[in-house]
């Protein structure tokens, strides 16, 4: 966590059979619209499955994003100082 800015991340399910990418896209925007900059969210992998994600090049896939990405800017949320001392005292435990 602390190398995303301190950010906190929430992770979110969805206990729909069937659901559609634009709905996704609809509920990831209410989210925003409710926890504004405070917090990063997302729906868990088994979410974006339904709507026929494959992530069995996940990690191929996401070096792509590193590199495309590298100069996006990540914001830091009000919580980044606590939660980068909390990630430290983790780590020093592992």
């Amino acid at each position: 966590m602390p190398y995303y800015g301190g950010n906190i991340i929430l992770r979110f399910d969805l206990k729909k059979e069937k659901v559609t990418l634009d709905e996704l896209d609809q509920y990831e925007a209410l989210m925003y619209e409710i926890v504004k900059d405070d917090f990063l969210i997302d729906f868990m992998g088994d979410v974006y499955k339904k709507v026929g994600l494959d992530i069995s090049h996940l990690d191929e896939y996401l070096i792509k994003c590193a590199h495309s990405y590298h100069e996006e800017k990540i914001l830091s949320s009000p919580f980044c100082e606590k939660v980068k001392k909390r990630c430290g005292i983790f780590i020093k435990m592992c």
